[in-house]
């Protein structure tokens, strides 16, 4: 286990809020499209652990996966809660500032680019560099 200050991650573009949890009575459960989710997330988190701190500074870059109407919010809550779920940070309640920028989308590849650090200044010369490089971030 290996822990970071800055993570860089793609993800898969996570189901809807409204796909999180099924219902069979009374019971309440993972849907096994979300189930699927937090599994590709471990996988490609790979035991990775950011250094404990008071603060996490997050960036994500979300391309749909097709050309319907979609809420930027509901990205959110599946992908924090995949971030506690695979051990990368222990609360997501820790995110103090957070950017979320959408991009056209790209037919059946949909993603969540997601940067994640503990300090402020190491995400912003991050995405300096990336825009540097030429990746089209915001």
């Amino acid at each position: 286990m290996s822990e970071y200050k800055i993570v860089e991650f793609v993800l898969p573009y996570p189901p809807s809020v409204n796909h999180l949890w099924r219902r069979r009575g009374r019971q309440i459960f993972l849907s096994s499209q979300y189930k699927e989710f937090l599994y590709e997330v471990g996988l490609l988190t790979n035991g990775a652990r950011l250094v404990d701190a008071d603060e996490y500074y997050v960036s994500l870059i979300v391309t749909p996966p097709d050309a319907r109407r979609r809420d930027l919010d509901n990205v959110l809550k599946a992908t924090f809660d995949a971030f506690t779920r695979s051990g990368l940070w222990q609360d997501d309640c820790k995110v103090a500032e957070l950017h979320v920028y959408k991009k056209k989308p790209q037919k059946n590849r949909g993603s969540v680019r997601a940067l994640v650090s503990v300090q402020r200044a190491a995400l912003l010369k991050h995405k300096r560099e990336m825009k540097e490089d030429g990746n089209s971030l915001p």
